[in-house]
């Protein structure tokens, strides 16, 4: 027998929660986590990112920062900001992909959780059944097809009920990764900036004083 999978997102078959098995039942059984998932945009694209020519924003709250004019020391810093801008839009490229995948896949959860149907819990069965008939000499019949509701319907909504929050947290947990690469790129792209403003404002320092003769 193969052994049971285990995900991050959903328990072991064994995890039934009947006090024989390593785990418990699923606490999200029934729940509608719909208010979780959050819809993804671009707040930036390629063409749209701040250029490094910019003054970066003033930090709010408490800072370290120092208005102290003592030179750094005697040490360069080098920064390649074409490769740096290069790299930035490459990523906001494949990010803006990676966002429009997102709300593809969270709008077909939606459809499927708000639809009710989709596991089976509203399965109708046709199934073929004796109709009797009195007729004068004796006793008739046919056989009519009649629909009714399937036996699987029960096992479909507990189903549904279990899987349903499961994959709300699998897009909750998604769209907080994507949202982590857009918080990198914004990091990123205000470095490039400070490095930007950094050698805008450095001065060479004045010459030293001629020695009298």
């Amino acid at each position: 027998m193969p052994e049971e999978v285990s995900t991050p997102f959903y328990p072991r078959p064994s995890h039934t929660g009947d006090g024989n098995s390593d785990g418990g039942a699923n606490p999200d059984a029934g729940a509608d986590l719909g208010h979780l998932v959050p819809a993804l945009s671009m707040r930036w694209d390629a063409a749209s990112m701040p250029s490094f020519n910019t003054v970066p924003e003033t930090p709010t709250g408490d800072s370290t920062a120092s208005d102290d004019d003592t030179p750094v020391g005697d040490y360069r810093i080098q920064v390649q900001l074409g490769q740096m801008r290069d790299s930035l839009e490459s990523m906001l490229t494949r990010t803006s992909t990676m966002v429009a995948q997102y709300e593809l896949l969270a709008a077909h959860v939606r459809t499927a959780i708000s639809g009710g149907v989709i596991y089976g819990q509203q399965d109708i069965d046709t199934v073929l059944v004796y109709e009797s008939q009195a007729v004068m000499g004796g006793n008739g019949g046919r056989i009519v097809e009649q629909e009714q509701d399937s036996p699987i319907q029960d096992v479909a909504r507990q189903f549904a009920d279990s899987i349903n929050p499961v994959q709300q947290r699998a897009l909750l947990s998604l769209s907080n990764a994507v949202a982590l690469i857009g918080q990198y790129i914004g990091t990123v792209n205000v470095a490039g900036r400070t490095y930007a403003q950094l050698d805008r404002v450095c001065e060479f320092p004045a010459p030293p004083a001629a020695n009298e003769g």
